[in-house]
């Protein structure tokens, strides 16, 4: 799971906290750059819609990503057409961290993303699900994917509200 609540924070400062926090509280990392240069966490990222909607097509702008970010990149897939996006980014094959999925049915296309992934020998590349996930949307696709064992579909996890304990409470 990776902080990236800065938006939503009352101030720059308490973004910078809130990814500390986060990160203490068991957070892989945090999207605050300023938070990492601090406290020495490691800082993910992703690109935006905007970032893919600048430039003449999803391809080049999967390219310029790729370019500036190296083994860091994580491309986001779903501004188009998700299954579209996610051949265009196999298609660029190494380097990369993974893709990000912010929209739809997030189990169903993390199966298909896997499979076009995996058929291009990009086995280690990530899905990294978000669209408005809290704490309940999380444990609610983990239940319906994976009942009894660790989720493995999506390996990185993009929370923007809430923060809380995994796994959440049943009582």
């Amino acid at each position: 799971m990776v902080e990236f609540g800065t938006r939503r924070a009352h101030s720059p400062e308490a973004g910078v906290l809130a990814g500390r926090a986060a990160y203490v509280g068991g957070c892989l990392g945090t999207s605050n750059v300023e938070t990492g240069f601090r406290y020495g966490i490691p800082v993910y990222g992703t690109a935006a819609h905007s970032w893919v909607l600048a430039f003449p097509d999803e391809l080049a702008a999967h390219r310029a990503l790729q370019k500036l970010l190296g083994p860091e990149t994580i491309y986001l897939i779903d501004t188009y057409d998700t299954l579209e996006g996610a051949r265009k980014a196999a298609s660029l094959g190494r380097p990369l961290w993974g893709v990000r999925l912010d929209s739809g049915d997030l189990a169903e296309l993390a199966r298909q993303v896997r499979r076009i992934l995996d058929a291009a020998d990009l086995g280690d590349a990530k899905i990294m699900a978000t669209g408005d996930l809290n704490e309940y949307k999380i444990a609610a696709l983990w239940r319906r994917e994976h009942p009894s064992t660790p989720s493995a579909w999506a390996r990185s996890w993009r929370p923007r509200r809430m923060l809380r304990r995994w796994p959440p409470s049943t009582n």
